[in-house]
């Protein structure tokens, strides 16, 4: 596995909806959570689209993810929900080749786990199957895991273990 560096304050996320679409509210709170981190959040402005069940066309799903996989100035790429379509961007990766450039952080979990799967094993970038923008936005995970997370994220500790 290649090593992704740890944030600090200033640092770029990309913020991507590869599943279900997030709500006005829940892009807000993700976007207060991620600055009250003292992190600069970065969204799609077409992030959600006219799709029933995914944030936006498959497309343009993946138009979004590549920008971010490929953004050069960007540290991070935080999920804002997961849910059905992530699944479906997988064909449109395979095409991709890995960025010459170090790893960055892809945070996600539930059906993002595709996603992971991907980055782990074609272009050996680690990953953190942890919680959501949106739970986060809404103050939904454990503080305990918060604290956790946060110190992963900025380096202060290097993985987490559940007993």
């Amino acid at each position: 596995m290649k090593k992704w560096l740890p944030l600090k304050p200033g640092d770029i996320v990309d913020i991507v909806a590869p599943g279900f679409a997030p709500t006005v509210e829940e892009l807000e709170n993700g976007i207060r959570f991620l600055e009250g981190w003292g992190l600069v959040p970065r969204l799609p402005r077409n992030i959600r689209g006219k799709d029933i069940l995914c944030s936006n066309c498959d497309e343009v799903r993946f138009q979004h993810l590549k920008e971010a996989l490929y953004a050069k100035d960007s540290k991070a790429i935080w999920c804002v929900r997961g849910g059905y379509g992530s699944l479906r961007l997988i064909p449109h990766l395979l095409k991709l080749k890995s960025p010459k450039m170090r790893p960055k952080l892809f945070i996600g979990l539930s059906d993002i786990t595709s996603l992971h799967a991907f980055l782990n094993q074609k272009w050996g970038w680690p990953t953190v199957h942890g919680p959501l923008l949106e739970r986060l936005g809404r103050r939904a995970a454990l503080p305990k895991f918060e604290r956790e997370l946060k110190k992963l994220v900025f380096g202060e500790i290097t993985r987490i273990r559940f007993s």
